[in-house]
């Protein structure tokens, strides 16, 4: 029997504004000892299994980095399906700041500020009719800064990126080979830590404009990263036209770009 293994498959490589089907937006399915950990769930996420011929019925737990459209929204479906077909809760797993009571910061409450205004409807199933809530829908399980946590042996970690200032966000760092960023600005001193420590892949957000509106990594900033380090840089929330003179020079560069449905596979 082999070294204990995992694998991340990208269901969807896109950004926000991605509309085509085989370019979902950003997520990724990461699977340890054939049990799946979904990383975000966009709207466009449920679209993307049915589009590759996947059920997310198996799914173990659903986290969700922030509190983006891109990022979040695919939930309410998952939500309705599980409880009105399937009868069951679904397993989210959240960032803490994710509840303005943890976080402090108006807007960060996944229920109040994002998903209430579509799943707060009644049972009628039940006598008498029932309003649900958020308890209903979901077995919520809490992570924290500086916490670790497991899946099935793999260890997990949450790494706070910066982003949009009022919407905490979080990458993952999975085991101790890989990174994820989530959604994230450029910071060099992020990426020299976590290579210095022995991380092997980044999965980095890229925009393609030069300043990003302040809470993406232009493409520009990783233009003078040493050879070495550009190996080891994976590029994901793509736009649509992921092609052209910029991917072109920054493949020339050796960074690489995350394919959708690509099995990427990692020693624990």
């Amino acid at each position: 029997m082999g070294d204990p293994s995992f694998q991340l498959v990208f269901l969807g490589t896109g950004n926000a504004m991605s509309k085509l089907p085989f370019n979902s937006h950003t997520n990724a399915l990461l699977t340890v000892h054939g049990h799946q950990f979904l990383i975000d769930c966009g709207f466009l996420c449920p679209t993307a299994f049915a589009h590759a011929n996947m059920s997310m019925d198996g799914i173990e737990a659903y986290f969700i980095s922030h509190l983006h459209g891109d990022h979040v929204t695919g939930i309410e479906e998952v939500c309705f399906r599980s409880y009105f077909c399937l009868k069951r809760r679904i397993p989210l797993w959240l960032p803490a700041n994710h509840f303005t009571k943890y976080s402090g910061i108006d807007g960060a409450d996944i229920w109040e500020n994002c998903l209430r205004g579509s799943l707060e409807t009644y049972d009628l199933e039940v006598d008498p009719p029932k309003l649900l809530t958020l308890s209903d829908y979901a077995d919520v399980t809490l992570l924290f800064e500086d916490v670790p946590f497991d899946f099935y042996g793999l260890k997990l970690e949450l790494i706070r990126v910066d982003h949009a200032p009022n919407r905490p966000c979080y990458g993952l760092k999975i085991g101790d080979k890989v990174v994820y960023t989530g959604d994230s600005t450029f910071s060099r001193k992020n990426i020299d830590s976590w290579l210095d420590s022995g991380v092997e892949r980044i999965f980095h957000d890229v925009c393609f404009c030069n300043n990003c509106c302040g809470i993406h990594a232009s493409y520009a900033s990783f233009w003078d990263l040493p050879e070495d380090m550009a190996r080891r840089i994976t590029f994901m929330h793509l736009p649509d036209n992921c092609d052209g003179d910029i991917v072109r020079a920054l493949e020339q560069k050796h960074y690489t770009f995350a394919e959708r449905m690509k099995v990427y596979d990692f020693a624990f």
